[in-house]
């Protein structure tokens, strides 16, 4: 019998900056849920952090990891600056990595949660959204409506798995066509447009409370056949997350990026 991959939840960090965050939400895993759960791994942007920061990521995460940084190029600099306006964001298409099985290839499934996002209870049943990695309708992403734009998904919360065509496809468009918001979250959405038309992998129960992310234990997936409506077996697919998985406060449409 091959020896089971272990799950993964990860986050990234590209500059010293995220560092404090980060430790928040290493903290906050892990005291709410059990040890076993998965591995807390942190992946950070090669040549990006300080001597100090690596080793106090390293006393927080199971593993640090470094990674290649991909920068948002001249193209899409003003949309991220300017129309975005987050200047912070010029490292952020290094997320793509994550589907690169070089990289993280040895688990099973991430569950991605940025730096700067804190879960209120165990997300550990999101390990399970994806369905089986040999089930027919395969699903390679998992992901919640954006409070800015809901026909878009948010980037901060993920559930993934390597996948050698996925990393490659990304880093094709990434060439070809940029990412209209200038970061990771355009470019993810432009590539897995099936998920404004797709259903949602775990039914809603209500949150404890409305934070970032506001997270909430729920049931198990339903079928993969249930929710994959008029995807074809071709293109890369994607599910919905609760809302109540990536809830941003905003009174507003606020994804600048998405109106044009």
């Amino acid at each position: 019998m091959p020896e089971q991959k272990p799950n993964a939840f990860a986050t990234l960090v590209t500059n010293d900056g995220y560092v404090e965050p980060a430790i928040v939400l290493a903290s906050t895993l892990r005291r709410l849920h059990h040890s076993g759960t998965a591995e807390l791994v942190v992946f950070v942007a090669q040549g990006a952090l300080s001597a100090s920061s690596l080793a106090t990521l390293g006393g927080f995460f199971d593993q640090v990891i470094p990674v290649l940084p991909i920068r948002t190029g001249p193209r899409d600099r003003y949309t991220l600056d300017e129309v975005l306006g987050r200047s912070d964001l010029h490292s952020a298409l290094t997320k793509i990595r994550l589907f690169d099985p070089a990289v993280t290839g040895r688990w099973k499934t991430i569950v991605y949660l940025d730096a700067d996002t804190v879960p209120l209870q165990p997300i550990a049943e999101l390990f399970g959204a994806l369905g089986q990695p040999s089930d027919p309708h395969r699903v390679h992403l998992a992901a919640a409506p954006d409070a800015g734009w809901p026909d878009a998904f948010n980037s901060g919360v993920l559930v993934l798995r390597a996948d050698a065509d996925v990393y490659n496809g990304l880093v094709e468009r990434l060439e070809r066509d940029g990412s209209f918001d200038g970061a990771d979250q355009g470019l993810l959405n432009t590539y897995f447009s099936s998920f404004s038309a797709s259903g949602t992998a775990l039914p809603l129960t209500p949150p404890a409370s409305t934070s970032t992310p506001g997270l909430s234990p729920l049931a198990t997936p339903t079928s993969e056949a249930d929710h994959l409506g008029s995807q074809t077996q071709s293109e890369p697919k994607a599910v919905r997350l609760p809302f109540a998985y990536n809830v941003t406060a905003s009174a507003s449409y606020t994804y600048a990026p998405a109106f044009g």
